[in-house]
């Protein structure tokens, strides 16, 4: 089953440093990509359950979504190093604080990804048993006809 967006999507308060001491604004930049990222894939895992073909269709959102979260990944690696340059022990903690939770989101959307990826299977595999049956049981009325034509 998905995890609904309310579960695993990251809320603004979540991303937002405390007002005492903001982040540099490169950094907040960055975790906001993350963030907005991460929503897409969400969205895009989302669109791949629903799915039902045709196959190619199925396996390019698939891979589109694969090579995006290889690149959320690179991001979440990016705002670790952001963390090693900030000056403020305080400041390096947050961010990392925030990666650790961009990485647990990661593995979650991995998850979500496989279970979508086998939803969109079921469903492709359904609407090709659908359609195998509705052209079977269409010849077979074709046929009668025919018959009943040529009599």
């Amino acid at each position: 089953m998905l995890r609904t967006k309310s579960s695993t999507a990251p809320t603004k308060s979540e991303d937002r440093p405390s007002d005492t001491h903001p982040l540099p604004q490169h950094v907040n930049r960055a975790i906001e990509h993350l963030t907005r990222t991460e929503l897409r894939i969400q969205s895009s895992i989302a669109d791949l359950a629903e799915s039902s073909g045709p196959v190619a269709e199925t396996a390019r959102l698939n891979e589109d979504i694969r090579r995006e979260m290889k690149g959320f990944l690179r991001n979440v690696e990016e705002l670790k190093l952001l963390a090693d340059e900030q000056d403020r022990e305080q400041d390096a903690k947050l961010i990392l604080s925030k990666v650790a939770r961009h990485e647990e989101h990661y593995r979650q959307l991995q998850t979500s990804l496989r279970k979508a990826a086998l939803s969109a299977k079921k469903n492709t595999d359904a609407a090709a048993q659908k359609e195998r049956e509705e052209l079977l049981g269409g010849n077979a009325e074709r046929r009668a006809e025919r018959m009943r034509q040529m009599q």
